[in-house]
């Protein structure tokens, strides 16, 4: 009996890990029910380098070279740009489409690497779009998170510090 236990106790705990792992795949589409101009609004102060999620995932020397991120208003939504010696490292795009005759607002990300995406001195997770991805979808759903109901928001966006994440310098 043990020995089936112990043989399948690995295998149950790598599909927890990935069924986790995937619960936030970087992707962020959702009908939000407020007009554009609200869900813009709550958009324009979103603050992806400043998110829990996003300082836990970087060591403390990281912390220190956190990059520029410059956050530009499109005809469709907005654009925030990690900038590295005035190029693009990697571009986050949430788009803003109206729908019902625009009482409602469908919302979509996307990341996708800049015009410089090997930029030296900006930590991997910002010149990263797999790692950056599930960071900034979270980052737009905290912001829409008055307009989100609770049961339908994904735990990271619910917490106020992510397992590990401790301030100030580690032990």
């Amino acid at each position: 009996m043990w020995r089936i236990l112990g043989f399948f106790a690995p295998l149950f705990g790598f599909s927890i890990l990935f069924i986790g792992a995937s619960a936030v795949d970087g992707e962020f589409s959702r009908e939000i029910d407020q007009p554009p101009e609200v869900v813009a609004g709550a958009l324009r102060n979103v603050d992806i380098s400043g998110q829990p999620h996003t300082l836990a995932k970087l060591s403390r020397g990281d912390r220190q070279r956190v990059p520029e991120i410059v956050v530009q208003r499109n005809a469709d939504g907005f654009s925030w740009f990690v900038m590295s010696g005035g190029r693009s490292v990697l571009a986050m795009t949430a788009r803003l489409e109206p729908r019902a005759g625009g009482a409602r607002t469908q919302v979509e990300t996307e990341v996708a690497e800049g015009e410089q995406p090997d930029a030296a001195g900006v930590p991997e997770l910002f010149r990263t779009p797999r790692q950056m991805a599930p960071l900034f979808a979270v980052a737009v759903e905290r912001a829409l998170g008055d307009y989100i109901p609770r049961s339908e928001r994904s735990l990271y966006s619910l917490q106020e510090r992510p397992w590990g994440y401790q301030e100030g310098p580690r032990g």
